[in-house]
């Protein structure tokens, strides 16, 4: 059975929310007695898979370890990378499939505050999000600068 996750207490959900099976996450929290015993893996281990679109090429899946993305964490956050910082605001528009986005991971390592596009990529609706969030960092393909100057 598929489930919504609302990131709030069942008091905070908005009144219009009619979203069958919906849980509300500090209920979900509440109801687990704090006890919880991590797994241990090899760093190699696969931590995600992401299908491209096959721009160059045909369309594969892409597999990234949990050992990539940390690196690549850490790397794109140092300040001779993307130089990310805790007082950043990050809206990352890249595909997920080209390592994962890497740039989540950063903002969380990093403490930044972490915007997402959502499916309107069109310059217009970009814009304002950039001015909404005051977004402060960000990265994309030639062609999302593109729109985004030309509207």
């Amino acid at each position: 059975m598929k489930h919504f996750v609302v990131m709030t207490d069942r008091a905070h959900v908005p009144p219009q929310t009619s979203i069958e099976n919906l849980r509300c996450y500090e209920e979900l929290v509440d109801a687990e007695d704090g006890s919880f015993e991590w797994p241990q893996f090899d760093e190699n281990t696969a931590s995600s898979i992401c299908y491209t679109s096959g721009t160059t090429g045909h369309p594969k899946g892409a597999v990234y370890s949990h050992r990539s993305t940390l690196l690549h964490a850490y790397g794109s956050a140092l300040p001779d990378g993307m130089g990310c910082s805790g007082q950043d605001v990050i809206l990352p528009v890249v595909p997920m499939f080209h390592v994962n986005a890497g740039i989540p991971y950063s903002a969380a390592l990093v403490g930044a505050k972490l915007v997402m596009p959502g499916p309107h990529l069109d310059g217009k609706s970009l814009y304002e999000l950039f001015e909404g969030e005051k977004v402060t960092f960000s990265a994309g393909v030639p062609t999302v600068w593109l729109g985004l100057l030309t509207s």
